[in-house]
């Protein structure tokens, strides 16, 4: 089945606008396809100078994350039959974010702001780098986070931590890494356990991590037990 679709597509051109416009691209395309096969379409075929940002195409990278109809989603992995009811859809840069060109933001910040809880493993000493299937299971719901930044969208939401919470649970209960719960003391003393700002976050997780039902009440009850 063809749907007859507009994209609502948020521009800007750092070197000829003072603000960001909405610029209307019209397409036929088959319903089964994602918003950023559209996109693609609209720059091969309608517009070359439209930007954004894209990779791996299978919600690993996260590189297309965009403001879907007011929702931060994966542009890759958001149906265009699921949102095109009115036949119009409309996409914005990530909010919160400083915009670089159209689609595409400054997410430097936000990378680098990770680098506070030492987002990677620290191997343990003689440790083989082995661990069981149960050490698995406990950090696999926090290992998927791709470090899209839908986390950090909105005015009261921007700059929250709620990646780098999802790094530190992930790092703190791999029995390979050598810092351990001493990651669950570091994020206190950067102050990601402060309550609020999580109260009422509403971002979905493109991946399906559940910030305030799981990440971190579970990071709150350990440091409980850690005074």
């Amino acid at each position: 089945m063809m749907l007859d679709i507009t994209l609502q597509v948020a521009r800007f051109n750092p070197d000829l606008d003072t603000e960001t416009r909405l610029q209307d691209y019209f397409l036929q395309t088959e319903e089964q396809r994602m918003v950023l096969d559209a996109l693609l379409e609209i720059r091969d075929f309608q517009d070359g100078s439209l930007a954004f940002r894209h990779s791996c195409r299978s919600g690993i990278c996260g590189s297309c994350a965009m403001m879907i109809n007011g929702q931060p989603k994966l542009a890759c992995q958001t149906k265009l039959a699921e949102l095109a009811e009115d036949s119009l859809i409309r996409l914005e840069p990530l909010a919160g974010f400083r915009v670089l060109r159209d689609l595409v933001v400054d997410i430097d910040p936000f990378l680098e702001s990770l680098k506070a809880i030492v987002p990677w493993l620290v191997l343990r000493p003689n440790h083989n780098g082995r661990m069981s299937p149960e050490a698995l299971a406990e950090i696999e719901a926090m290992g998927i986070c791709i470090l899209c930044g839908a986390c950090e969208v909105g005015e009261t939401q921007a700059g929250t931590g709620l990646a780098s919470l999802a790094k530190t649970y992930r790092f703190a209960f791999d029995p390979r890494d050598a810092l351990g719960p001493e990651r669950i003391k570091l994020a206190v003393d950067l102050g990601l356990l402060k309550w609020p700002p999580y109260e009422g976050f509403a971002a979905g997780c493109p991946k399906g991590i559940e910030f305030e039902k799981g990440l971190i009440p579970a990071l709150r009850a350990l440091t409980i037990q850690q005074e």
